[in-house]
């Protein structure tokens, strides 16, 4: 993993960096759940929480596989 510097104004606290680079990571799919979480120092449930409340589904399968998955089969 390499690490990065960037400068942000006093009132933005590097917690809620860490979560909003993590949150996007995830949602490009970057990045596995897993991954998002650690990146942003959360335990994988809290940060499934956090992205449920934002709506942002933790689970992304494609119509196909929505279908496959709903079938009767």
């Amino acid at each position: 993993m390499k690490a990065m510097t960037i400068e942000v104004p006093d009132e933005v606290q590097e917690a809620d960096v860490k979560r909003a680079v993590a949150i996007r990571l995830f949602e490009e799919g970057t990045v596995s759940l897993g991954r998002a979480a650690q990146i942003a120092g959360q335990p994988k449930l809290l940060f499934m929480e956090e992205l449920a409340r934002l709506r942002i589904p933790v689970i992304n399968l494609s119509p196909e596989e929505r279908a496959r998955e709903l079938s009767d089969d």
